[in-house]
């Protein structure tokens, strides 16, 4: 669980195994609210060539304020696509809370 006004980070990583060839990976993650409405997404396409022709990861980050969140619930979820052949979208979700902003500590 998260405060409303405090920063969240996001990192994720999708592994690559088929380095060897040229190619390209589409990566899209979204939060989405419980009421199924999306609240940030976002896209971006890697290429192999990036990896010099090995097996790697790809590295997603983002950084932003929680206050454009309301308190409630969400579901955040990073898909992968390769462009080989008919390899199957992979996908992993995380669901998480934002409540009410604390106060400052008082010192």
């Amino acid at each position: 669980m998260f405060p409303q006004n405090d920063e969240v980070t996001l990192f994720a990583e999708v592994y690559d195994n088929a380095g060897k060839q040229p190619h390209k990976v589409d990566i899209t993650a979204t939060v989405t609210a419980d009421e199924g409405k999306v609240m940030y997404k976002t896209d971006e396409t890697r290429d192999s060539s990036d990896l010099g022709g090995a097996r790697g990861g790809y590295g997603l980050h983002h950084e932003g304020a929680d206050e454009d969140l309301a308190p409630g619930r969400y579901v955040l979820k990073v898909e992968a696509k390769s462009r080989l052949g008919n390899t199957p979208v992979v996908s992993r979700e995380v669901e998480f809370a934002v409540e009410s902003a604390r106060a400052a500590p008082v010192k």
